[in-house]
């Protein structure tokens, strides 16, 4: 703007639906940025948001830019597996981690206990600890003193996922008679 005296004022609109930001800037101002500029977006839009600022001058001169961005997802997490093995075939296995996702979405846990067990999956957790159980019946396969079983847990927020891995040891138990 040519006229040195005038003020301004800005208007952001993020694109997300949040209200919009706006700030007067002095007499003189050529630019503004940080700390003016700042926002945080909740929610991962694979769309994009268009952001639009908006500069109008004592005088009624308005300009307007918008440009678009991208918002990724971010992963959740999984901290502090723990497992308690060895365990005695037919005695309960406990699992426990906490899991965490900063954008708060609704988290889904698949267990995969073993290589002969079907995929267990629990939906709509939200972030803090967590704790399953599971028996081995037997030692699978029988026949031997002990057996392994690698315990996949699977972590998903709905875009993000992720595996961590655990290895429990059945030992088998004599029969009685």
């Amino acid at each position: 703007d040519v006229g040195t005296l005038d003020t301004f004022n800005v208007d952001i609109d993020w694109g997300d639906g949040s209200a919009h930001d706006g700030f007067s800037l002095p007499a003189g101002s050529t630019s503004f940025g940080a700390p003016l500029l700042a926002h945080t977006y909740t929610v991962a839009n694979q769309a994009g948001y268009t952001i639009t600022v908006q500069v109008s001058d004592d005088d009624g001169g308005v300009a307007t830019l918008t440009t678009v961005i991208q918002v990724d997802n971010n992963a959740p997490t999984i901290s502090g597996l723990g497992i308690n093995s060895p365990i005695l075939e037919g005695s309960p296995v406990k699992l426990s981690f906490t899991i965490n996702d900063i954008d708060n979405q609704p988290l889904t846990v698949q267990i995969k206990w073993g290589a002969l067990i079907p995929i267990q999956t629990f939906s709509n957790l939200s972030n803090g600890p967590q704790q399953f159980t599971y028996t081995y019946v037997d030692d699978d396969p029988t026949n031997t003193p002990a057996d392994p079983q690698t315990v996949i847990v699977a972590l998903t927020d709905g875009s993000a996922q992720i595996a961590k891995f655990a290895t429990i040891t059945a030992n088998n138990v004599a029969p009685t008679v």
